[in-house]
């Protein structure tokens, strides 16, 4: 009696423990986050470049009619997986969903920025903790406290920022670029704190500035004794097609 009693107690374990470790069947729905250039519309589809993972995704939802770049969510089935005649593998028909999209600008001339005033000294503040998050597709990610927030009323105000370059001042494997950050900070706002954004800048139209060499350093002065500095490629000033071959 005592060993039909240990054994129902060692299968009851056994069922109990099969149990715990079946889990549902996989309905084949994957997900991820990743930056991502977008290219494309919603006809013929929105080309989702993936920074992080690599690869591309094709999406046509109406959430990245707007969207240039940014950080956003990723979902799809594993039946969504298809391959291009010259074999390139990519997702289709991916759901989006944006975490942060940044804002993009585009690098400015000396010139250009003295004559709008961009570069006066009391318009450039030292932004907090400046730092270059991503070099790549033609596109460099900043991320540092480029906002205002405003305790009173709970807004955001994001501020103005420009990166500024000068012919005379760039090598074959030098890119130099000053970022002048205007905070502009609303009238009577006084209880105030630094936000924290991502923003990107457009650096493909800079390709042409000169015969870069194949592999490059880029440096960004802000006003402040440090400096920022990145390894690139001659590559990363190329954006990219929106199409697959």
């Amino acid at each position: 009696m005592k060993k039909l009693h240990s054994s129902i107690m060692v299968l009851i374990c056994l069922l109990s423990f099969a149990s715990c470790h079946m889990g549902p069947e996989d309905d084949g729905s994957r997900g991820f986050a990743d930056v991502a250039t977008i290219v494309g519309n919603a006809e013929t589809g929105y080309y989702c470049y993936l920074g992080h993972h690599g690869g591309l995704a094709i999406s046509y939802s109406t959430e990245l009619a707007d969207k240039e770049r940014g950080y956003f969510n990723f979902s799809y089935m594993e039946s969504d997986w298809a391959t291009s005649a010259s074999g390139i593998k990519y997702i289709d028909n991916v759901h989006v969903r944006a975490i942060e999209a940044y804002d993009v600008f585009y690098p400015i001339t000396q010139e250009a920025a003295e004559s709008a005033h961009i570069t006066d000294k009391e318009r450039c503040t030292v932004p907090e903790l400046l730092r270059i998050s991503r070099i790549s597709g033609g596109y460099m990610d900043l991320s540092a406290g480029f906002a205002t927030f405003n305790h009173e009323s709970g807004k955001v105000s994001n501020g103005e920022v420009n990166l500024v370059y000068s012919l005379d001042k760039q090598e074959a494997d030098t890119l130099r670029l000053q970022l002048c950050y205007n905070p502009s900070i609303p009238n009577g706002w006084t209880k105030t704190s630094t936000n924290y954004r991502t923003v990107s800048c457009d650096i493909s139209a800079l390709s042409s500035l000169l015969s870069w060499k194949d592999s490059l350093t880029l440096v960004i002065e802000d006003g402040s004794k440090e400096k920022q500095a990145r390894k690139m490629s001659k590559n990363d000033f190329q954006k990219p097609e929106g199409r697959i071959q």
